[in-house]
């Protein structure tokens, strides 16, 4: 008798048929179904993804007047300056903007702010800088929405600027020449979920069809590193992978092990990784640390100029700082343990003592472990910045818009954002944000601990037709499934099913495996089909 029971649907004829007309497997088309898909054109268009299947880049919003300001800045010969978030989407964004102006004989630059110690998004100061330069447009990836203000001053410098972001819109747009977010009220377009890096690829989509008519096909045969880009930049910021960010990853993903670009491969080379088996754990484990560890302008400089040679001496001084990196967030995770306070709907961890590089990490760990949102909060000078993580069913915006007097800056996702705010207020908005909390978001948390199978899928079944529901990540999970009255054996110290020796298994479980046995298996798999066992239920048990 199997110890797990499956997610329920409502009809399972509805999956029969599903299977049968996609020619599928039944486990397969449950899981689709669970993942709402439910129409034979839906699980093909989700099984196998096509370029063709990207929106037009035609209804983003302010795509007409974006292009058209970006073609007068090259006619006129004047000079663009990218500017860029500092995280690995930030970084992608930054370099696939350049390489197309550039590429059509523009004259472009590039700034990311200094995680720490430069503030997120624009700022008037390297603004006026720029100015001086002579720059006459600047166009921001992934930052710029809730710079209201900032744009209006930057305005009256005589420089104008572009607007590309995939985060929050708070209650009014800044009154740039184009705001190209899907997430503005007065989008149309129909996925609102594009990482940074997906706007930009978007945007230089557009500019070569407009400007030059190549379209996208011919753009990826001359950029084929563009796709790689966009790939690493949207598996990192953690948006769901489903609709054009799954297509992007999964062609973008395939198309690592031909990518040029000497940065990346030296990277992987550095960290050991095979990037033609690149999949969404090892990506986060072993390759994102890495990007992380490096200063967003430095590393443009690395991505756009450096030879192999130099990007794998570069590599390695990354590495270095990625296991110190590691060490700085476990000890900060160490202390927040000690500290943490929970209330109804919130936790809180505030101390001069955390490192403002490891808040986001230590913000996830502890909602991920109390399965409530979590705010976090380390010194900067006279201010504290905070890193929030929320859960399904809360709405961390919402509570920083409700508290926007106590802010210099804030902004993000609703899952996952952040601000800047003086060390004299942050008692007052602890407090008053307990009580936003306790009232708006506790009836609302599902603790999600409880582990529901999708399906029942014995190992022997497990075909490589299974790989295709990759890639996984957020919004779209690798399958939980069961493996029911499996044999096992050991071979050279290793575990293995007896029925399919060919799979690597690695048992996350608690339990101990015995050799030449038969249990019932608690399993997920990754891209590569190997299986990770999360509990196993012995008959006598």
């Amino acid at each position: 008798m199997i110890m797990w029971k499956i997610k329920e649907v409502a009809s399972e004829d509805t999956i029969s048929e599903l299977a049968k007309s996609s020619n599928i497997p039944l486990a397969m088309a449950r899981i689709l179904f669970l993942r709402d898909i439910k129409t034979k054109a839906d699980a093909d268009k989700f099984l196998n993804p096509k370029l063709s299947n990207l929106h037009p880049y035609s209804q983003l919003p302010d795509i007409e007047p974006a292009i058209k300001r970006i073609q007068q800045a090259i006619t006129n010969k004047e000079k663009i300056a990218i500017w860029g978030h500092e995280d690995l989407d930030g970084i992608t964004a930054t370099i696939i903007l350049y390489e197309i102006i550039k590429a059509i004989r523009g004259h472009p630059l590039y700034h990311i702010p200094t995680k720490g110690k430069d503030k997120h998004g624009l700022s008037t100061e390297k603004a006026n800088e720029f100015g001086e330069q002579g720059v006459k447009l600047i166009i921001t990836v992934d930052c710029g929405i809730t710079n209201v203000e900032e744009v209006e001053q930057i305005k009256k410098l005589g420089i104008d600027v572009i607007i590309t972001d995939h985060h929050e819109v708070l209650d009014s747009l800044p009154q740039s020449s184009a705001n190209i977010d899907p997430k503005s009220k007065n989008s149309n377009y129909p996925f609102a979920f594009l990482a940074g890096v997906g706007i930009a690829l978007k945007l230089a989509i557009a500019l070569v069809d407009i400007h030059l008519g190549v379209k996208l096909l011919e753009l990826l045969s001359l950029k084929p590193d563009f796709l790689g880009f966009a790939a690493l930049g949207t598996i990192s910021d953690r948006v769901p992978l489903v609709d054009e960010n799954r297509i992007l990853t999964k062609f973008g993903l395939e198309g690592l092990s031909k990518i040029k670009n000497p940065a990346i491969n030296a990277i992987f080379s550095v960290a050991g990784v095979d990037k033609a088996n690149m999949t969404s754990d090892k990506f986060f484990s072993d390759i994102l640390p890495i990007f992380a560890s490096a200063n967003g302008n430095n590393a443009c400089d690395y991505f756009l100029n450096k030879s192999y040679d130099e990007c794998v001496n570069w590599s390695h001084e990354l590495y270095r700082q990625s296991q110190n990196w590691r060490e700085e967030a476990k000890q900060t995770l160490a202390l927040t343990e000690q500290i943490v306070d929970v209330s109804p709907g919130i936790l809180f961890v505030k101390d001069e003592r955390l490192s403002l590089k490891a808040l986001g990490h230590v913000a996830g760990k502890l909602k991920d472990r109390y399965q409530v949102p979590a705010l976090i909060m380390g010194p900067k000078g006279d201010d504290w910045i905070g890193e929030c993580r929320g859960i399904n069913g809360v709405d961390l915006i919402e509570l920083l818009k409700a508290h926007r007097q106590y802010f210099s800056a804030f902004g993000g996702h609703k899952k996952a954002c952040g601000f800047t705010i003086a060390k004299k207020d942050a008692d007052a908005f602890i407090k008053s944000a307990k009580k936003f909390a306790k009232e708006h978001f506790a009836a609302n948390i599902i603790k999600e601990n409880k582990v529901i199978p999708d399906a029942v899928l014995p190992i022997k079944e497990l075909s490589n037709d299974y790989t295709r529901l990759g890639p996984f990540g957020e919004g779209n999970p690798a399958p939980m499934l069961i493996s029911p009255n499996t044999p096992f054996s050991k071979s050279n110290g290793k575990h293995i099913f007896l029925e399919r020796p060919d799979i690597d298994v690695r048992n996350n479980s608690e339990q101990q495996i015995f050799d030449r046995v038969f249990a019932d298996i608690l399993y997920t798999f990754d891209e590569n089909l190997n299986v990770t066992i999360l509990k196993i239920e012995y008959p006598e048990t």
